[in-house]
């Protein structure tokens, strides 16, 4: 099946999209820690160094990891609910570089907990999607990173940046660092059955 070409197969998945990516994320074999019963497989489930390397070095990934897209950051806040923001991010080649106020909300919350996830998705059709999990370590830093600085400029813009490295250095006498190690990821771009939700493939499967 060639699901680039297919429209129904792509206006199906994309459908099914919401409800797929969730179910299918527990189901894959290489997928992180079962949090529903409270269960801790780290050693089982989490995927080796070098696959998740491989899969950030797919070229739809790197494509998404160097666009001005925001990741969208999730974490357990302090009262155990979901959390999800928005936020800039720098791809050094190993981890995630988010940098903060270092008393946010956020810098609290991973100091208790600091499994994270992020997805960074395009809204194009079909839509290009890197998932990534991790654990995630804060320092505080003073001044601004570079990283902070590196990641703004995606938005900003070269022309902006002046302005805007000035105005930030006089804002923030320190930040919070945080580094996110990816353990498992994913890349969908609905081109073949391995690069959407496992879940909707094994639905598609089903119907032959």
């Amino acid at each position: 099946m060639h699901f680039a070409s297919d429209s129904s197969a792509c206006r199906a998945v994309k459908f099914m999209i919401t409800e797929g990516a969730e179910t299918s994320d527990v189901e894959n074999t290489t997928a992180a820690p079962s949090l529903l019963h409270g269960v801790d497989k780290d050693r089982e489930r989490i995927m080796r160094q070098d696959q998740v390397h491989s899969v950030l070095n797919d070229p739809v990934a790197r494509e998404l990891l160097s666009s001005e897209i925001p990741a969208r950051f999730s974490y357990l806040g302090l009262d155990g609910g979901p959390r999800v923001i928005p936020i800039g991010f720098y791809w050094n080649g190993v981890q995630f570089v988010i940098c903060t106020v270092p008393r946010s909300a956020k810098v609290r919350a991973l100091a208790a907990n600091p499994r994270v996830a992020l997805t960074i998705d395009t809204n194009s059709f079909p839509p290009h999607v890197l998932l990534v999990r991790g654990t995630a370590t804060v320092r505080v830093v003073p001044g601004v990173p570079q990283e902070y600085l590196d990641a703004s400029a995606k938005v900003v813009g070269a022309e902006g940046m002046a302005d805007f490295e000035a105005q930030v250095r006089g804002l923030y006498d320190s930040m919070a660092r945080i580094e996110v190690e990816p353990e498992w990821a994913k890349v969908m771009d609905f081109t073949a059955p391995d690069r959407i939700p496992a879940a909707v493939a094994e639905l598609m499967a089903g119907r032959g």
